[in-house]
């Protein structure tokens, strides 16, 4: 769909507005940045990271103005290296080694220690080549978030090229919730069963806005 000579990506470009509609927090179901073809959340630590929500005063929820927190591009560190890393530096031959010094009773009086030894040499190596190659061309492996925010989502690199055609449509504009507190904004944005969640009336402002605003 968002390969651009497809006739499923033309086909919306004849719509006169395309228009997103996303939870921007508590969709346990569709996280923001699918919903919204995002690849950075914004959200994902708004309590705390500065964000300036306002909600509309007619279709609140709906997000009408948010002060944005770009991420940053902080060099990675040997502590942030391995917290991505571990525990899957613990490779399969890891483990046998372990086993092989465990059976071994001439190092039984040090085998902690030299478990360490190895375990360090292991990740020490695997940070090495994290930083000599940190990306060696495929599609599908997984490009990490910047390593000082472990809040937001691993996105791959094909996920990457999928967004930026998608983004590109034109008249293409999108709508927030933000629903709080909820478990679970999913059902809400869309007041899924009113008659038995009280809480699914929050999101009547956004079916307003969505008839309001509704052209073919």
């Amino acid at each position: 769909m968002s390969d651009k000579t497809s006739v499923f990506y033309e086909v919306p470009t004849l719509f006169p507005q395309l228009i997103i509609y996303a939870n921007a927090v508590n969709d346990i179901s569709v996280p923001y940045v699918t919903s919204a073809i995002e690849l950075w959340d914004n959200f994902a630590t708004y309590e705390t990271n500065g964000i300036d929500i306002k909600l509309d005063a007619e279709y609140g929820p709906l997000i009408v103005f948010r002060g944005i927190r770009y991420p940053t591009t902080t060099a990675p560190t040997a502590t942030s290296l391995l917290k991505r890393l571990f525990p899957l530096n613990i490779s399969r031959a890891s483990r046998k080694r372990v086993q092989l010094l465990e059976s071994d009773k001439s190092w039984s009086a040090n085998w902690l220690s030299a478990i360490f030894h190895e375990l360090e040499r292991e990740v020490g190596d695997a940070v090495s080549e994290f930083i000599d190659y940190p990306d060696d061309g495929n599609p599908t492996a997984p490009t990490p978030a910047p390593l000082e925010d472990m809040s937001q989502l691993i996105i791959l690199q094909a996920q990457r090229e999928i967004v930026a055609p998608l983004n590109a449509l034109p008249n293409l504009r999108e709508r927030l919730a933000f629903i709080h507190p909820v478990r679970s904004s999913h059902a809400t944005i869309i007041c899924r069963d009113e008659k038995q969640f009280e809480s699914h009336k929050i999101g009547r402002g956004m079916l307003r806005c969505w008839k309001d605003n509704f052209r073919l």
